[in-house]
């Protein structure tokens, strides 16, 4: 059986190998796939066969890109304490959401040294399973159908939040991450200015930044789903942008308010001398468009330092400070 499912898969591949013809246009198309053999697996619901095909996807998608991955229950005790998890946490996300929370990692104007906003950044907790990094579960969610319930959740709560923030600091903004399955959902846009509107929060003190799988969509598709959330006054950041010609391609042609550097090419720009001219090119282009950077990944005075240059950005990182409850927030912040 095994073999004829990739087979198939081969043959899948081969169809797609020379992209879609759609007009004049010609879209590449890469593959990532996860199997589960039943009832080999012993698996014995429906949900353990979901999450562990998700499972052997996304190490399709990181690890083995273009290659199917066959779940395998008995590879490795944490791979099965992994799929778990997901489990649990995929059953929370369409459920009640109780074990989801945020926290606020504070954004900087370099050159004042004055706190802007702050990034919402979801978290997990289980009494049972404990504090779970988000690196273990946020690119699952991301491809998870629920996952458009929770995030309407996590829009509400951030902007809540940062309203009580703007009643001692107006000028305060909050950014929130949204997934390409958001941006896919028809009335996302109207359903944002719904709950700023129930929250009596201002439409541009909220910014909505694209997480990596946005940029993997249809160009012209993305570019009309940012243009009509701008249309109504929201602001759009691009998340985790680094090197590459994509990047600066994005940056030229894609209507945005602000673009984050990662934390991986800020820890590496004073170690790389292309990375810094890539980096001034970047920054001057973004500055003549009214683009915002923010450097994220900030956390020696030694690199705040070396920003400078650069001219007027943003920054983030643990050089300030770390991710911090809502209450531990403001009372650090709103306090001064």
């Amino acid at each position: 059986m095994e073999q004829r499912i990739r087979e198939v898969y081969r043959n899948i591949q081969d169809r797609c190998a020379a992209g879609i013809d759609i007009g004049d246009y010609c879209i590449p198309i890469g593959l990532a796939a996860g199997a589960v053999r039943l009832p080999a697996e012993g698996l014995t619901d429906w949900e353990a066969v979901r999450s562990a095909a998700l499972f052997a996807a996304e190490e399709s998608y990181y690890s083995r890109y273009d290659s199917i991955r066959f779940f395998k229950a008995n590879d490795t005790e944490d791979s099965r304490k992994e799929m778990n998890l997901l489990r649990s946490i995929h059953r929370d996300c369409v459920g009640e959401r109780k074990h989801f929370y945020l926290r606020y990692q504070p954004i900087i104007d370099l050159q004042s040294g004055r706190l802007t906003g702050a990034e919402a950044l979801l978290r997990w907790h289980d009494e049972e399973l404990g504090e779970v990094s988000p690196g273990l579960f946020i690119s699952f969610l991301e491809n998870d159908p629920g996952y458009n319930a929770l995030g309407q959740d996590i829009i509400r709560h951030a902007v809540r939040e940062a309203a009580r923030i703007r009643e001692t600091l107006p000028e305060f903004t909050v950014n929130v991450n949204i997934t390409a399955l958001q941006l896919y959902e028809e009335g996302f846009a109207r359903m944002v200015l719904d709950i700023l509107k129930e929250e009596d929060y201002p439409v541009d003190h909220l910014i909505l930044e694209l997480t990596e799988r946005c940029k993997e969509m249809d160009f012209n598709e993305l570019k009309i789903r940012v243009d009509e959330l701008r249309s109504y006054g929201l602001r759009v950041a691009l998340d985790d942008m680094g090197t590459g010609f994509s990047s600066l391609d994005l940056l030229l042609h894609l209507p945005v308010d602000e673009i984050k550097l990662d934390y991986a090419f800020t820890r590496e720009l004073r170690e790389v001398s292309t990375n810094i001219l890539y980096t001034k090119v970047l920054c001057q282009a973004a500055q003549e468009k009214g683009i915002m950077i923010c450097f994220e990944g900030v956390e020696t005075e030694e690199t705040l330092e070396f920003l400078k240059q650069f001219g007027k950005l943003a920054v983030q990182g643990f050089y300030f400070d770390r991710p911090m409850l809502p209450e531990e927030f403001e009372r650090k912040y709103c306090a001064r």
